[in-house]
């Protein structure tokens, strides 16, 4: 026999081998799908619950503790934020100019959003372009604080994220 031929026992060996590995790549994918399902119905769920915390300021940690003293239209002390969150005590500073990000994604959101709501003034409900941008300053006064807390509790909960565990110290309080 040549130096590096099969035997035929190993080449059934082989073929086995193989045999064993594509049942497994395709048991394998039909475990996958179902727990992709599953995930993927978690992850929907979980965006859900992340976006109400962003739209109620809540906590990013936790989703039960305010970030702000006051309401979220609330002019009274508009730009004063709680150190900790009151209910799992999580940091709303982890770092020095941590909130410049959410400037910078309130600005792209906002030049948007208004882009948008004066081509629809304009062009669709046919205003002047005097008459559009008038409308805009009402709507850019009466939300400018929540849009400011909306920046910054979007911020938190991309940067942070959930905790469940924080969520359970937040219930207990």
């Amino acid at each position: 026999m040549k130096k590096g031929a099969l035997t035929l026992t190993n080449y059934r060996f082989r073929i086995r081998k193989k045999r064993t590995y594509v049942i497994m790549i395709t048991v394998g994918a039909a475990v996958s799908t179902d727990l992709w399902a599953n995930q993927k119905k978690h992850y929907v769920m979980q965006w859900i619950q992340d976006a109400r915390a962003m739209f109620n300021h809540k906590c990013a940690e936790c989703h039960e503790g305010d970030m702000f003293p006051t309401g979220a239209f609330s002019f009274n002390k508009p730009f004063d934020m709680h150190e900790r969150c009151p209910k799992c005590n999580a940091n709303y500073y982890p770092e020095p100019g941590f909130y410049y990000g959410a400037m910078f994604m309130s600005y792209i959101f906002s030049a948007f959003i208004i882009l948008g709501f004066v081509m629809v003034l304009h062009w669709i409900l046919k205003l002047s372009l005097m008459a559009s941008f008038g409308w805009l300053m009402i709507v850019v006064a009466v939300f400018f604080v929540w849009w400011f807390r909306f920046a910054r509790a979007f911020w938190l909960n991309l940067i942070v994220g959930f905790k469940p565990e924080k969520k359970a110290i937040a219930k207990a309080k």
